[in-house]
């Protein structure tokens, strides 16, 4: 079960770094700058910003074309969120298999004591003299 639990962590977390990075620029504010460099300062006082952006290209989708990237951004974006719950609970479940290996391992009487308030368990072993 451990290796199991070590593998699909691993695995999970791989995933959430390659989605987070595929959404990175969708995650932030994007600031609409461009910067042009040119060679000299003649070309400098050539330039002209009008006549620079007529030249580049820009692309516009179609109504369905942005419906269909909203769509598969909205896929990804809860994908993304899928997959980091699943990291969760896997790391309770490791949590909890450490601590059970931790009691089974450990010699002497284990204390299980119960917060009313919260209900965390916690664990106390009885003081054994060092030899």
């Amino acid at each position: 079960h451990k290796d199991y639990v070590v593998r699909a962590k691993d695995f999970n977390k791989k995933k959430i770094e390659k989605l987070q990075c595929v959404l990175h620029d969708t995650m932030q504010e994007k600031s609409n700058s461009h910067t042009v460099f040119v060679d000299s300062d003649e070309d400098l006082e050539a330039f002209d910003p009008a006549d620079y952006e007529n030249a580049v290209a820009i692309v516009e989708y179609s109504t369905a074309q942005q419906k269909q990237l909203g769509k598969v951004k909205k896929q990804q974006y809860s994908l993304l969120r899928l997959r980091q719950e699943r990291l969760q609970t896997l790391h309770e479940a490791s949590s909890k298999l450490r601590l059970q290996r931790t009691i089974a391992a450990s010699k002497g009487r284990v204390f299980k004591s119960v917060d009313e308030d919260t209900g965390d368990a916690t664990y106390r072993w009885r003081k054994q003299r060092a030899k």
